[in-house]
This record gives C-alpha cells, sequence and structure tokens, in this order.
C-alpha cells in the first residue's frame, strides 16, 4: 500500500513540475492524462484544448478531442458538453478517419 501513495506522490510531483515547466507539444497529452488520473479534470481538458488548438499536427490530436470529451462524460457528468466536443470535432474534420467513430460515440 505504501508503495502505491509512493507512487501517487511522485505523479503528482511530476505533473506539478510540468504544469511550471513549458510543456513541449510531445508531453500533453501524457500530462494531461496524469491530471486526469490525480482527479484535475478542468486541467487536463485545459490542456487538451491547448494540443487541440496549438498542434492540429500532432500525433495525438484526435485522441486529445476524445479524451477531453471522454473526460467531460464519465468524470463531470457533463453529458451534452462531451457530445458537442464530438459534433464539433465532426463538423470541423468531416474527412477525418475517426469522424465517423466520433460522430455514434
Amino acid at each position: 500500500m505504501r508503495a502505491s501513495v509512493g507512487r501517487v506522490e511522485r505523479c503528482a510531483e511530476i505533473a506539478r513540475e510540468a504544469r511550471r515547466e513549458s510543456v513541449v507539444e510531445g508531453a500533453a497529452q501524457e500530462v494531461a492524462l496524469l491530471e486526469r488520473s490525480l482527479g484535475e479534470h478542468t486541467e487536463a481538458i485545459k490542456r487538451w484544448d491547448t494540443l487541440i488548438q496549438t498542434y492540429p499536427e500532432h500525433v495525438y490530436w484526435d485522441e486529445a478531442w476524445e479524451e477531453k470529451a471522454y473526460t467531460q462524460w464519465a468524470f463531470l457528468n457533463q453529458y451534452q458538453a462531451a457530445g458537442e466536443t464530438l459534433l464539433k470535432f465532426v463538423e470541423d474534420n468531416p474527412y477525418h478517419a475517426r469522424a465517423g467513430e466520433f460522430l455514434f460515440d
């Protein structure tokens, strides 16, 4: 049990450090997932929004949309906002390979 507590504390420390530094685009997805796992849902969504708006060519760009919507739905009970997030993706990117998937999520 103590080992788990130590890992959680270390993860929290990493998240705080990442926020202090200018997080490079490559780490944004991982930091957002870490923040969400620590219960910092609003911060995670802000990070995904930054990735979505700033790095449209990023390898995790579509996953950022998906994780944002999932966080809104599963952790914040923002069902309508989650649906709107996915619909916005489809509206803005109708020919993206994942547009159909997001339309049915």
